[in-house]
């Protein structure tokens, strides 16, 4: 798909599927990596302390995060990239507006906000997990949640500067990869951390969030949309 994109010049919705499709293949990855490793922990005493909010809160950050990512996906294929401007002076605001009146400059507003939501999401979620672990004295997540930590925000930062510098081609690539390794980060986090939970509680654990997302049925939703897309393109 991706040289069948870059030949024919398709439009920008198969080039964002192109990049959805490889986030899928790298989280499959993933997750069987995750699945050959064997996970064991000492603690025995998780089942009075730790909060079950903690992978909740890791899952809704990564939804955030692959949306944003997609959403920059199409943004950066698209003609919109260059919409709000782009130099220093245009690296925060869109012609001078918080929120300009074009539909092009819009979406791309509306995905810097949503960026910096994902950010301070993610942050929240990071930093409830770091005080969880430390208040049980679980060790073996520190090193992946600073790394986590510090790929989210250069992320962030790393994005200003692409359109500060005209959206040059070495910090587009840097951009790209550290949002990557947010994503693979934030994944292995999750795959950790519910592995965790499963030795200590179980399969199955509920809590509100979670019995929202059964009512949602988002395998079933998901199905629905992509036959719809295949059939749209």
């Amino acid at each position: 798909l991706g040289a069948v994109t870059a030949i024919y010049r398709l439009p920008t919705i198969v080039s964002t599927s192109h990049f959805l499709l490889s986030i899928i293949f790298l989280c499959v990855l993933l997750i069987l990596h995750h699945g050959l490793v064997s996970f064991s922990n000492s603690l025995k005493s998780l089942k009075e302390k730790w909060s079950l909010k903690v992978t909740d809160k890791l899952s809704v950050s990564l939804f955030f995060i692959l949306s944003s990512s997609c959403l920059g996906a199409f943004v950066r294929h698209s003609d919109i990239m260059g919409s709000c401007g782009l130099g220093l002076e245009s690296a925060l605001l869109c012609h001078d507006q918080l929120w300009p009146e074009s539909a092009q400059s819009q979406v791309h507003m509306f995905y810097r906000y949503y960026s910096f939501l994902t950010w301070l999401i993610a942050a929240y979620s990071l930093f409830g997990l770091f005080r969880e672990c430390k208040r049980v004295k679980v060790l073996d997540f520190r090193v992946i949640i600073v790394a986590s930590a510090f790929a989210l925000s250069l992320a962030q930062i790393l994005g200003l500067v692409t359109v500060a510098t005209y959206l040059s081609p070495v910090w587009s690539v840097v951009h790209f990869i550290f949002n990557l390794l947010t994503i693979i980060l934030f994944w292995i986090l999750y795959l950790k951390v519910s592995a965790l939970e499963r030795l200590q509680w179980g399969e199955r654990n509920y809590s509100l969030s979670r019995d929202l997302l059964s009512l949602a049925k988002p395998r079933l939703a998901m199905l629905v949309m992509l036959t719809a897309l295949v059939g749209i393109i």
